[in-house]
């Protein structure tokens, strides 16, 4: 009988170690899993959607968590706008900071923008044109989130504004163009709408893929 207890109780020992061995690799790989996992550096493309410049593609850089680097082209295919064709084209970097390590930032960038419009018109039988040619460098502070889930896809959102540093503006017109005093102004005006003066901007949808 001594024997059969002796016995019972090496195999409740055997059996108590098992399940708390168990028990303790469950809690590790659970809490495996519920840590985020270390991102110490990434990289990535984007292509998004905003003012002043619809289009837009680049790439970008994140460091720990905490800072973020980026260049970006963003365009506008030659188009009718404001009543005239309209071209625009850009080039920036920018730094961002994390300061929750999560997707919210604040950043700043800076660049170069151009832009180039035409219109013609016609008086009676003669025909005559106005052409802009605008560019200036300007900086950009801006906020916004920039996420990557676990899978690498890259969504993003981001509001700021465009400040001009020394911005040029040249008109020209011929013919019949020469004495019409409104279209230079509706020019001018969508010139500086579009960045030659300080311009709200918006990229309302940002996506990518980062490794």
């Amino acid at each position: 009988m001594n024997r059969t207890k002796k016995s019972l109780a090496a195999v409740a020992a055997v059996v108590t170690v098992i399940l708390a061995s168990s028990t303790a690799r469950a809690d590790d790989a659970d809490t495996t899993q519920s840590e985020p996992r270390a991102e110490h550096f990434r990289v990535g493309a984007l292509v998004g959607a905003g003012f002043p410049r619809p289009l837009s593609v680049g790439a970008f850089a994140n460091v720990e968590r905490t800072y973020g680097f980026g260049i970006e082209y963003g365009f506008l295919p030659r188009t009718n706008l404001f009543g005239a064709e309209v071209g625009l084209r850009a080039v920036s970097a920018d730094f961002r900071l994390y300061p929750f390590k999560n997707a919210f930032f604040v950043g700043l960038g800076g660049g170069r923008q151009w832009l180039d419009m035409s219109t013609s018109m016609t008086v009676g039988s003669f025909s005559g044109a106005h052409s802009l040619t605008a560019s200036t460098w300007f900086i950009s502070p801006r906020i916004g989130a920039l996420h990557t889930f676990a899978s690498g896809v890259t969504i993003g959102i981001d509001a700021g504004l465009q400040i001009p540093i020394a911005p040029e503006t040249s008109i020209d017109s011929t013919g019949a163009a020469v004495n019409d005093a409104d279209g230079p102004r509706a020019m001018r005006f969508a010139a500086n709408t579009l960045g030659q003066k300080t311009t709200p901007t918006v990229d309302l949808l940002r996506i990518g893929f980062s490794f």
